[in-house]
């Protein structure tokens, strides 16, 4: 009976059905960032003035204005990192606020900012539009 099985001929089976490459968690770009320590949800990345955030503590939606205020003891430091385009104002002592709407990256400057060890607060400044879809912005 083994024999009998190996004797005939087997069925070939073709497909038209195409392969999708199925894209792995690194080629995804993440929906979520932590700005200002909290959890919001992004609609383009990289951020840029401009763009849509979704605020998840308080459950809406804002636009990057392009501002952010820092706290540093150190003035030097912080008159360093204003490279152009962008101006810089002191709002209080140990408090500056960076206009970096016309910057070219603004999510570069804003993750270069993130990795200053001296810099005690960093708040990204934003516009908020109440409850809504992004669609009705």
């Amino acid at each position: 009976m083994l024999e009998e099985q190996q004797d005939k001929p087997k069925a070939v089976e073709t497909s038209t059905k195409t392969t999708v490459p199925i894209m792995s968690s690194l080629d995804k770009k993440p929906s979520h960032l932590l700005i200002n320590g909290v959890k919001m949800r992004v609609t383009s990345l990289p951020l840029k003035v401009g763009d849509k955030v979704f605020d998840t503590s308080v459950q809406q939606w804002a636009t990057v204005n392009g501002l952010l205020v820092v706290k540093s003891s150190d003035k030097a430091l912080i008159g360093s990192l204003c490279i152009a385009p962008c101006s810089l104002k002191e709002l209080a002592t140990g408090t500056y606020q960076f206009d970096a709407k016309d910057a070219e990256d603004f999510a570069a400057f804003y993750e270069k900012l993130k990795q200053q060890p001296s810099l005690t607060a960093l708040e990204l400044q934003l516009t908020y539009h109440g409850a809504g879809a992004p669609e009705e912005l």
